[in-house]
């Protein structure tokens, strides 16, 4: 099973429907659908919140990735291991193709379009942005990029 489908299971192991967990995540029944269907993959933060709304551990909305020694029976254990791991490595593959594509865009605008006083706003922003939990992840310090003489 992948993110999705223990998303769906949990879900409907606890009662609940898709309504009644995107009001208590905050967020809409449209995207509590997409995350079942895999359409979106939730942050791991809101992966912990769905838990936490569902009382199991956020493992059990993560696929289990074990390596035995031995792989018996009809193969499907190994068969998932590498499911998971191809949907993990093209996940990677897509996230860092756009990460590269997202920091090219940026990389031109912050040096092509801004004068040092709006790199130096950029700059502000990010480190006020990064004091926030909001938009700061989980287990990340606060960015420090103050000046050193």
């Amino acid at each position: 099973m992948n993110t999705s489908d223990l998303i769906r299971a949990a879900r409907k192991q606890s009662g609940l429907s898709q309504q009644e967990l995107a009001n208590r995540l905050g967020v809409s029944q449209a995207m509590i659908g997409q995350y079942e269907r895999g359409i979106r993959n939730p942050k791991y933060g809101t992966l912990i919140r769905i838990a936490e709304i569902l009382r199991i551990n956020v493992k059990e909305l993560m696929p289990e990735i074990v390596f035995s020694g031995e792989l018996s029976g009809n193969g499907n254990h190994g068969t998932f291991i590498i499911q998971t791991l191809d949907e993990q490595v093209k996940t990677n593959i897509r996230m860092k193709k756009a990460f590269e594509e997202m920091y090219a865009k940026f990389h031109v605008f912050f040096d092509e379009s801004l004068s040092n006083k709006g790199k130096m706003k950029v700059i502000e922003y990010a480190r006020d942005l990064s004091a926030s939990r909001e938009y700061r992840m989980p287990d990340v310090e606060p960015l420090d990029c103050e000046d050193s003489e």
